[in-house]
């Protein structure tokens, strides 16, 4: 977690060295206003800074689409011992406060028997497709301040509306650091006033102040979801981040939320308030659609390691939110670790099996999942 002190950060850092790690992947960023629907996609490759601009285009990189399964695997009842062979989590962080309400949708268990979208098949054999963890480029940096922290000015470059963050002055660390990727997300916790500062594609000025291509701000005590649009679905950057302290604890109790190439262009569900969907295929899942990984699956029984399992756990108990339009079938977002860079994600996920940004989350069965009809079950 990135905390101020005015603008230290809470985690100390650690120096690893990690062999380099060639991923590729693609992120689809909104480039006109909310409710234009215009998409651009951008390849990015974390060996080189450039970035190529393509059409829009929601398939990943496999030209053909597999059959959706017409049958639903059952969890097997015979699995083997679970291994003890994997790493246990490296170092113990203090917990971060929770956000949002109890009875927010990020914070709310998803009830047992839950009814399932008539598309959820279809939709979870193009999803399990791909699934990976943002820690770096498209990551979100996290920073926490207090009234110690200087306000200051920050302007929206895009006019898609009314921008938050143009009235009144905000505080923001003065070495705060934008997430890498094009997207550029930060969220700054300000605990002095009981909200988030979000920008994205932040940038910071000469005379200290930022501007920000759009940004919003949301109560830490709602919903999560901000009265002026934060992500592709309206909903908060922050909400359902996985912190670096949680993989640490072994604990994330909150449910996820990812972006994928698949989204649905014309439809939205609760709690998205608008979609930035790209994707005209039949099996597209809408954006505020929640999934959730089979509570019958042992995960205690699999060969995970410490962190593929709190987030197996999680998204049993929590499951996980579509919130943006991004360049995998599922790309699940992380907070950006103090001591991350282009070549290592972080002492903490490393320790906990997350190796390089990007980082293939295949040893989990998703075959296993379903897609909800509504976020609360019903």
């Amino acid at each position: 977690m990135r905390q101020c002190r005015k603008s230290r950060r809470a985690n100390s850092a650690i120096s690893m060295t990690l062999l380099l790690a060639v991923v590729t992947t693609a992120c689809t960023t909104m480039t006109a206003g909310p409710d234009s629907g215009q998409e651009e996609t951008v390849t990015h490759t974390t060996t080189t800074s450039s970035a190529v601009t393509t059409g829009p285009e929601p398939q990943s990189t496999t030209t053909t689409s597999p059959a959706p399964s017409t049958t639903s695997p059952e969890p097997s009842t015979t699995s083997a011992a679970p291994s003890t062979t994997s790493p246990a989590p490296s170092t113990t962080l203090p917990r971060p406060q929770p956000v949002f309400s109890p009875t927010s949708p990020f914070n709310s268990p998803i009830p047992a028997n839950p009814v399932i979208d008539a598309n959820s098949q279809a939709q979870v054999a193009y999803l399990q497709r791909e699934v990976v963890a943002d820690l770096w480029e498209f990551g979100i940096a996290i920073y926490e301040v207090d009234e110690s922290t200087t306000p200051v000015a920050i302007e929206c470059i895009q006019r898609w509306g009314r921008c938050p963050l143009e009235t009144g002055l905000h505080r923001v660390p003065e070495d705060a650091i934008p997430a890498p990727g094009n997207d550029g997300t930060l969220v700054v916790i300000d605990w002095s006033e009981n909200r988030t500062v979000e920008m994205w594609q932040a940038r910071q000025r000469p005379d200290r102040s930022w501007e920000a291509s759009w940004g919003t701000t949301t109560p830490l005590d709602g919903s999560g979801v901000p009265e002026v649009f934060g992500t592709g679905s309206g909903i908060s950057h922050l909400a359902g981040v996985v912190r670096v302290s949680e993989i640490a604890a072994g604990l994330i109790p909150h449910a996820l939320v990812f972006s994928t190439n698949n989204t649905c262009p014309d439809e939205f569900r609760e709690p998205a308030t608008k979609t930035d969907g790209i994707s005209d295929r039949p099996d597209c899942i809408p954006e505020g659609a929640r999934i959730q990984l089979a509570p019958s699956l042992d995960v205690a029984a699999l060969q995970l390691s410490p962190a593929e399992a709190a987030i197996a756990r999680a998204l049993q108990e929590y499951g996980a939110y579509v919130v943006d339009s991004g360049g995998a079938p599922i790309a699940f977002y992380f907070e950006i670790a103090e001591d991350a860079d282009k070549a290592n994600p972080g002492a903490v996920y490393r320790a906990n099996g997350l190796r390089r940004d990007y980082f293939d989350l295949g040893a989990i069965p998703w075959e296993y999942l379903r897609v909800l009809a509504n976020w609360d079950g019903s």
